[in-house]
């Protein structure tokens, strides 16, 4: 699991997780950075991955574009 921080076109922050084939990103949705999700996630007893998992789109983002 690949996750990064972005900023959407709006200018707000993002927590997303790059595609297995590197050029799109899925957007998680309920968290703006990584570390609000992973405090989220020790806070309630679960894995990181298992939280990005259950919060990923299926809207996908040309990661190039981000850049």
């Amino acid at each position: 699991m690949r996750t990064i921080q972005y900023r959407d076109d709006e200018g707000e922050r993002r927590v997303g997780m790059v595609t297995e084939d590197g050029n799109h990103v899925r957007p998680v949705d309920g968290t703006a950075t990584m570390y609000d999700l992973a405090c989220e996630a020790a806070d309630g007893g679960h894995g990181l991955a298992d939280l990005v998992e259950r919060r990923l789109r299926d809207e996908r983002i040309d990661y190039a574009a981000l850049l």
